[in-house]
């Protein structure tokens, strides 16, 4: 593999690791989560610990999310 090809490689890795640790803070804001800024503190203070980031996971599918009423539906 030429250099451009290991840019490539190494800068889509980066991508994939940083998508996968702020995985539960995405899925807190996919899903409207009301405390979604608390998830993504909790995200990225503690993530690089396996608990912290299991606890975030687990935060962002428990409890309710918030919803919004469209005009006129």
């Amino acid at each position: 593999m030429d250099e451009f090809g290991q840019s490539i490689f190494w800068a889509l890795t980066a991508f994939a690791v940083t998508v996968l640790y702020l995985l539960p803070s995405i899925l807190a804001f996919a899903r409207n989560r009301g405390d979604r800024l608390k998830i993504l503190v909790l995200n990225v203070a503690f993530g690089w610990t396996l608990v912290g980031w299991l606890a975030a996971l687990i935060w962002c599918f428990s409890g309710e999310v918030e919803t919004t009423l469209k005009e006129g539906a």
